[in-house]
C-alpha cells in the first residue's frame, strides 16, 4: 500500500513552528481551509515543473537550451511527489467521441491502440479527414479535444488517457481513496483537541510531500521558512512511522 502524506503529522509540525513563532493557536477550522489551499497549491507547483520540463525537452530537441531557475521544482521530485495522483484509465464512446475522465487536474497522453498520439486541433482532424494521403488509419490514428471530449478516428481497439487527478484524500486509517478534502479528525478530551485517526483523512500524495504542504500552509499564516529550517522542526519520529498503518 502506498504510504501517504499525513494530516496528522504536516499538522502538528505546523502547529508546533506556529506556536514558536508565536502566531497563537490555529484552530481545526482554519487547518482544514489551509490544508485544502495547500494541497491545491503543491498540486499547482508540480504540475507547473512538469510542464516546464516537458518545454526543455521540446527546447533541446529543437537544439535549443534553457537553464532551469535555481529554485524550480525539479521534475522527478514533482513526479515522486504526485505519483498517487497517476491514472490511466480506459476512454468510452462511440461516433468519435470518447468522454474524459472525471477529476482530471492535467492530462499526460492520450494512448490510441497502444501507441501515444499527439492531439490536434478541430481543423486539422475534419481536414485529415477529407485528405486521401493523410487519412487516419488504424496504424496511424488521429486524435483532437472537443471540450472536454476527445476526438478519435478511425474507431480504435482501445483508447485510454495518462493523466494526473485532482488530489482528494484517503482514509488515515485504511489508505482507502475518499472524495472528502484532508481533514484533521478530533475529538475534545478535557477541553483540549485530540487527534482521531478515524474521522481523518490524508492527503492523496506521497509522504515526500510533507515538507511542502508544511511550507505552504506556514506561508499562509505568514510564516516563511527554508526546508532545512522546517525539517529541524518536523524531524519525522522513526517509531511513528513504523506503527503508521
Amino acid at each position: 500500500m502506498a504510504t501517504y502524506a499525513s494530516i496528522q503529522r504536516v499538522v502538528r509540525y505546523v502547529r508546533t513552528v506556529a506556536n514558536k513563532q508565536q502566531h497563537g493557536n490555529i484552530t481545526p477550522e482554519q487547518i482544514q481551509a489551509l490544508a485544502l489551499a495547500a494541497s491545491r497549491q503543491v498540486l499547482d507547483d508540480c504540475i507547473e515543473a512538469i510542464k516546464k520540463a516537458r518545454e526543455r525537452q521540446a527546447d533541446i530537441s529543437r537544439g535549443a537550451h534553457r537553464e532551469s531557475a535555481a529554485n524550480e521544482l525539479g521534475l522527478r521530485q514533482a513526479e515522486e511527489l504526485i505519483e498517487p495522483l497517476y491514472r490511466e484509465t480506459a476512454l468510452t464512446g462511440a461516433s468519435e467521441v470518447y468522454a474524459r475522465p472525471n477529476y482530471v487536474a492535467y492530462e499526460l497522453g492520450v494512448y490510441v491502440n497502444g501507441r501515444l498520439v499527439d492531439p490536434v486541433d478541430n481543423h486539422t482532424f475534419a481536414n485529415a479527414k477529407l485528405t486521401g494521403l493523410a487519412k487516419p488509419t488504424v496504424t496511424n490514428p488521429i486524435v483532437a479535444k472537443s471540450g472536454t471530449d476527445f476526438l478519435i478516428s478511425p474507431a480504435p481497439a482501445s483508447a485510454k488517457l495518462a493523466y494526473y487527478k485532482v488530489p482528494q484524500s484517503v482514509s488515515a486509517v485504511t489508505g482507502v481513496p475518499s472524495l472528502n478534502p484532508p481533514t484533521w479528525g478530533y475529538t475534545i478530551v478535557n477541553g483540549r483537541e485530540i487527534y482521531n485517526p478515524t474521522t481523518s483523512f490524508d492527503f492523496e500524495f506521497s509522504e515526500m510531500a510533507e515538507i511542502p504542504l508544511m511550507l505552504r500552509m506556514l506561508e499562509y499564516i505568514g510564516i516563511n521558512l527554508r526546508d532545512e529550517i522546517l525539517t529541524q522542526y518536523g524531524r519525522l519520529d522513526k517509531n511513528e512511522k513504523l506503527q503508521k498503518p
